[in-house]
């Protein structure tokens, strides 16, 4: 549930984030959005996990800067603990894995945008194309083998959801809805000494990703010319 949630909504941010950058202007500006946006991703799990507990909470009122922020725009009730109701560690996980790498795996989506011929634009523009149309009929498709490459490779990873994040950001209160394949390989594996049972789950796990990565490029290579083989 969490890597589909993950694929939804977090998907579609780095090509959103990689259209806005082609079309700044300004050298500056795009140098800077770009670093910002990049900068998340070479920090580690551990700074990334304790700077989003603490916008979420402190010591003292429990209510930090994120959560006080959505409790007066009304999202959430003032006595709710974000940080210890299992109902919201998905969004919270989602949301940091979004803010970690959104704008590093932007830049493949990027790369692919300028790799279109600017004699397309020039092309559409002459015939009365506004910007949303020069996205749709021509970034869009000009795009579509390294979408279809990469939605491939998601699907592969399906099952796979790192364990430090989960770790980091579970507590007892969120246990039914922050177990993953992972952390129950590495509880019964390692911390319960069921050397066994890990090892069939994470093959499980790798055998079920072998099978989505093989059926996903079957279905890219029928419907498009694009796939990984």
């Amino acid at each position: 549930v969490i890597r589909l949630y993950g694929f939804i909504f977090g998907f579609p941010i780095p090509i959103i984030l990689a259209i806005f950058f082609s079309e700044i202007i300004n050298n500056t500006v795009h140098g800077l959005t770009q670093t910002l946006s990049y900068l998340p991703h070479f920090l580690s799990e551990v700074t990334i996990t304790g700077l989003v507990l603490t916008m979420l909470r402190n010591s003292e009122t429990n209510t930090g800067i994120l959560s006080g922020l959505l409790i007066n725009l009304g999202f959430i009730e003032e006595t709710t603990k974000i940080v210890q109701n299992a109902d919201y560690f998905r969004p919270m996980f989602i949301v940091t894995g979004i803010w970690k790498e959104a704008g590093y795996s932007s830049i493949v989506f990027f790369a692919a945008i300028m790799a279109i011929s600017p004699v397309l634009y020039e092309a559409i523009k002459v015939d009365g194309g506004n910007k949303l149309q020069e996205i749709r009929y021509v970034t869009f498709p000009g795009m579509a083998p390294t979408l279809i490459i990469m939605i491939v490779i998601r699907i592969g990873n399906m099952l796979s959801v790192g364990f430090e994040r989960v770790i980091l950001l579970y507590n007892a209160n969120t246990y039914e809805t922050a177990d993953t394949l992972a952390t129950f390989v590495l509880r019964i594996g390692l911390e319960g000494g069921n050397q066994a049972l890990g090892a069939a789950a994470g093959m499980f796990d790798s055998i079920i990703g072998l099978g989505l990565v093989v059926g996903a490029n079957f279905i890219s290579r029928q419907i498009s010319d694009s796939s990984l083989w």
